[in-house]
């Protein structure tokens, strides 16, 4: 029989993981068992991080039995899978053409959240003078876009 238990690194008992503790019981030609960890999944972006699984002690009824020192520890990973995203303009170009014979005409610049919706967003945005003129070609705008999670 080996004596188990969990412990905190990076990710928190009760909190990114349930704490696990116990003994595994081998029968007689038995040579591997499993323990299950409940990993508390949640919608907030974070690091990955990280806890531990420790072989605290062992014992047999009828033969001596050790603990290999070198593998007694095993640090988990849990892998964030919440990502806020990738934000890019929704065109298939980088190029959004206005014509401009056509006066007080509004051009919509359609912006996208892709790869992941959790969280709320903000971008800021701005118009930038190139070719085209602020106040002759175009009204300056600049504001923020917010994406909701």
């Amino acid at each position: 029989s080996v004596e188990y238990t969990t412990a905190s690194g990076t990710a928190v008992s009760g909190d990114d993981f349930e704490k696990a503790a116990g003994w595994l019981v081998f029968a007689k030609g038995e040579e591997e068992k499993e323990v299950q960890v409940t990993i508390n999944d949640d919608d907030d972006p974070e690091d990955d991080e990280h806890f531990f699984f420790k072989l605290v002690a062992a014992k047999a009824e009828d033969l001596p039995v050790d603990l290999d020192s070198a593998a007694t520890q095993a640090c988990i990973s849990i892998i964030d899978d919440d990502e806020a995203g990738v934000l890019s303009f929704a065109c298939k170009t980088d190029e959004l053409i206005v014509k401009s014979n056509v006066s007080d005409t509004t051009a919509l610049i359609p912006v996208q959240r892709r790869k992941g919706a959790c969280g709320k967003v903000t971008v800021r945005y701005y118009t930038e003078e190139d070719s085209a003129k602020a106040v002759k070609d175009f009204g300056h705008a600049e504001g923020e876009l917010v994406f909701e999670s």
